[in-house]
């Protein structure tokens, strides 16, 4: 009886001990197994069946693919409303539906509040953050089909070659795509939508936004523009409308126009000159980042007074000239191409801080069609100049133009059927 006893103790007893060399051994064995893992993935693949034919994992950026397709859903809402004007007409708010509700200005003030900059900074991040290969494709071809993109029409068109989505929105045009019309006396900066045009009120010097809305255009220029300077002074009985000796215009026999432009995400995102003339003064002014789409300028009115714009005003053979571009939300960043100014940097960090002027000493000459600069998605240009009074617009509100077509013809210039 006692040697059955000890015999069943001795048993338990080297289960007891089997078992905690078993558990020692997996302890061990699972720290290397973690360490090994661990050790692997740092160089950037794991072997399974180790040898040198495992199975290889490759570390790629996914964050940015997983942001472009959020912010993508986010904007699809734009698909529908281009399938539905193919004709080349878009949704524009001179139509004569019901009124729209506008924003209060508690309201507008509350929305300022919101972290349009830094949320548009992230956007900037992620657009210039690279693409793998395998993700390019299938990433700017459906961006591409949902705002529909022409990339027949880009120099680059295999979409495998843009690194990030900035270089995409960035992309050039085949040499000969665009011409500009040479018998316009202004034509399209820009690919882009017509939304407002016409003849400016002198006495009140309001910018026309939508119908029944305009802002001031002292507002919009800021304090001490010499734009502004020039065209209150030639538009209330003065003469000479600006510097001696450089242009004098009589008030009976010119007016002030002004047109604003779209640029719809799907657009080629270069903005060019839109006549000939000579640019004297660049004026950045930080400011919110609002949408600018149609249904964003019925709702706030002076929203391109609140939006962060560089302006860049100078004088054609008729006078003052003014060419605004007007950033938007996840539109901070706006480059110029002027030799001069490359280093202009929109969207920085921190407070919005006072506007900045740069003169451009000798004046910059630039050309019917040459390039300004870009934005880095859509946005919206603003021109307002000084014409003769037999000026006359040549588009339509709402009417889809691109760069180099003509804007406006002065009349004795306009070939019939031209």
């Amino acid at each position: 009886m006692n040697k059955q006893i000890l015999t069943s103790i001795n048993r338990i007893a080297n289960r007891q001990i089997f078992s905690k060399h078993s558990a020692a051994n997996s302890l061990q064995q699972t720290k290397f197994t973690s360490r090994h893992i661990h050790h692997q993935f740092k160089r950037g693949y794991v072997n399974t069946q180790g040898n040198s034919n495992g199975w290889k994992i490759e570390w790629f950026y996914i964050p940015a693919g997983v942001g472009f397709g959020v912010i993508a859903l986010i904007q699809i809402r734009h698909i529908w409303r281009r399938k539905q004007h193919e004709n080349g007409v878009v949704e524009i708010p001179y139509e004569d539906k019901a009124a729209a509700f506008v924003f209060k200005q508690w309201q507008v003030d509350l929305l300022r509040k919101l972290p349009t900059r830094v949320l548009s900074r992230a956007w900037g991040y992620m657009a210039d953050c690279h693409l793998p290969v395998w993700m390019r494709k299938p990433l700017i071809n459906s961006y591409s089909y949902m705002f529909d993109c022409n990339l027949g029409e880009a120099m680059q068109s295999d979409v495998t070659k843009y690194e990030t989505f900035n270089k995409f929105f960035s992309r050039n045009l085949k040499p000969g795509m665009r011409v500009a019309d040479k018998k316009a006396a202004v034509v399209s900066p820009a690919d882009s939508s017509v939304l407002t045009f016409g003849t400016m009120n002198t006495p009140t010097f309001e910018i026309g936004q939508v119908k029944g809305l305009t802002y001031p255009l002292s507002t919009f220029v800021g304090s001490r523009h010499p734009f502004n300077k020039n065209v209150t002074s030639a538009f209330s009985g003065k003469k000479q409308i600006f510097s001696p000796g450089t242009c004098t215009v009589d008030e009976d026999e010119y007016k002030l126009c002004y047109c604003t432009l779209y640029l719809a995400p799907g657009d080629y995102h270069w903005f060019h000159s839109p006549t000939e003339w000579t640019i004297e003064h660049r004026r950045h002014i930080p400011g919110d980042l609002f949408s600018v789409n149609p249904r964003a300028l019925k709702s706030i009115n002076g929203i391109f007074n609140f939006n962060e714009r560089v302006l860049l005003s100078g004088h054609w053979e008729h006078g003052p000239f003014l060419y605004a571009a007007v950033g938007a939300y996840n539109v901070g960043s706006i480059k110029l191409d002027i030799p001069m100014d490359r280093d202009l940097q929109t969207n920085k960090s921190g407070s919005i801080g006072p506007h900045k002027d740069r003169l451009y000493s000798t004046g910059y000459l630039s050309k019917r069609g040459d390039s300004i600069g870009n934005f880095l998605l859509g946005s919206s240009i603003v021109l307002i100049f000084s014409a003769p009074k037999n000026f006359q617009f040549a588009v339509e509100p709402g009417q889809k133009v691109q760069y180099g077509q003509a804007l406006g013809y002065i009349v004795e210039d306009k070939v019939a059927g031209g």
